[in-house]
């Protein structure tokens, strides 16, 4: 019988990656003792329940975004050029007021 390489380590990377399914992973992370970016790149694994999932529900995940749209559809069109410096409208303003 061959020995499991690095055996701790994918007990341990199972282990929190089960947890993360269930727990927030900050919780996870305060349990197993690291942090999130640490569980990240050495620990949390892609499981074949992930590709099952998304293959059953179609290709729609009913995530909802709170993205919002590119564009705000009632957007006012672009101000024209300006002739007028700010100098002189001020000078303007200026003379209306007196």
């Amino acid at each position: 019988m061959d020995p499991w390489p690095k055996l701790f380590h994918n007990l341990r990377a199972s282990r929190e990656t089960d947890q993360a399914k269930v727990y927030p992973i900050h919780v996870v992370c305060a349990w197993i003792g690291n942090t999130a970016r640490i569980a990240a790149k050495h620990y949390l694994q892609l499981t074949e329940d992930y590709f099952t999932l998304a293959a059953s529900e179609g290709g729609k995940s009913g995530a909802k975004s709170d993205a919002r749209p590119a564009q705000n559809p009632t957007q006012q069109p672009a101000a024209g050029f300006c002739t007028d410096s700010q100098e002189s409208t001020e000078v303007k303003m200026r003379v209306m007021l007196c």
